[in-house]
């Protein structure tokens, strides 16, 4: 994690937020969510469906490629309990295959997704499309 990501300012936060996009692209591609574990709260659901499909999607032989996201520029809500993170990702082509080699393509796209994080060090609480609630 950068060490910007570990600072309580709203650097920090957005920072933070980027790297967490990193990882759940590194946990898509991989199945591999020790690191999305740590840095998602368990009372995120947004970001425990993440985190079942896939540790789930992998341990069952199937897969993900592309699909990754690049986040934009971000909007900040700086305060406590949480701050809340909104950007717009563009979001690559990407297939998913299942444990019988059956694939599915979904085109290029973009998504308004808003997190909330809170904690030293932060974590992510909420994840969700569109503006936070």
């Amino acid at each position: 994690m950068p060490a910007q990501a570990k600072e309580n300012t709203p650097e920090g936060a957005a920072a933070f937020v980027d790297h967490y996009i990193q990882v759940l692209n590194y946990a898509s591609k991989t199945g591999d969510v020790t690191e999305l574990s740590h840095l998602s709260d368990s009372s995120c659901s947004g970001c425990q469906k993440y985190i079942k499909l896939y540790r789930d999607t992998y341990a069952e032989g199937g897969s993900f490629s592309g699909g990754e996201w690049s986040p934009g520029e971000m909007k900040l809500d700086f305060g406590e309990p949480e701050t809340y993170v909104t950007t717009t990702v563009a979001i690559s082509e990407s297939k998913y295959t299942d444990s019988h080699g059956v694939s599915s393509i979904e085109p290029a796209s973009s998504a308004r997704v808003s997190f909330g994080i809170a904690g030293d060090p932060w974590v992510v609480t909420q994840a969700g499309l569109g503006e936070p609630k």
